[in-house]
């Protein structure tokens, strides 16, 4: 190869990258706009559930974000400390806004996607057990993804599909199944 057929193939690279990059920009502001704020009715811990029955402890009441495109629930670490959830283990997270920058350390991936390099961020995050979310009376018990510098917690579709729950984006809320209103309808497999 010489010098003149280096320097298109590193134009090219280039200008795919930029481009990936604008598209991912556009997708993950438009995807943020559709997220909604939602109110959890109460979280607890598991464990202090008959705490709360005999009224020596008080669920939290949080505002939250609720995503359809993201797959986990990911607290403030804060939120996880008052709720006293223990650390089941960690696990790597790869970021759904797919957040890029160039590779300084192992957690960022260089994959090559439909001819297009990209650069995938992963980071290594503790995720807490135990955790009871109600969201339009319905609750379930599921694990959290602790985020030390986040504000709001995150819903993500695991919780949306287990409380069987459903994004009315024409009216900006949350609404039950409408074929079980009532209660969520799961599907056995």
């Amino acid at each position: 190869m010489n010098l003149k057929s280096l320097f298109v193939a590193f134009l090219k690279f280039t200008l795919q990258f930029f481009l990936l990059h604008l598209c991912d920009f556009l997708r993950f502001n438009q995807k943020f706009s559709k997220a909604r704020r939602i109110n959890l009715e109460s979280l607890k811990n598991f464990l202090d559930e008959a705490k709360i029955k005999r009224g020596e402890v008080l669920p939290l009441e949080v505002e939250a974000q609720v995503d359809n495109g993201a797959t986990s629930v990911v607290f403030p670490k804060d939120v996880a400390e008052r709720l006293n959830l223990a650390v089941a283990r960690k696990t790597w997270v790869k970021y759904a806004n797919q957040t890029f920058s160039f590779p300084k350390r192992k957690s960022s991936i260089i994959k090559k996607r439909r001819g297009i390099y990209s650069i995938e961020k992963r980071e290594q995050k503790e995720v807490v057990r135990g955790l009871v979310i109600e969201i339009l009376g319905r609750s379930t018990i599921c694990e959290a993804i602790v985020e030390p510098e986040r504000k709001t917690a995150l819903v993500g579709q695991f919780v949306l599909e287990v409380l069987d729950l459903w994004i009315d984006s024409k009216n900006g809320k949350l609404i039950p199944n409408p074929e079980s209103p009532d209660m969520p309808l799961l599907d056995e497999i």
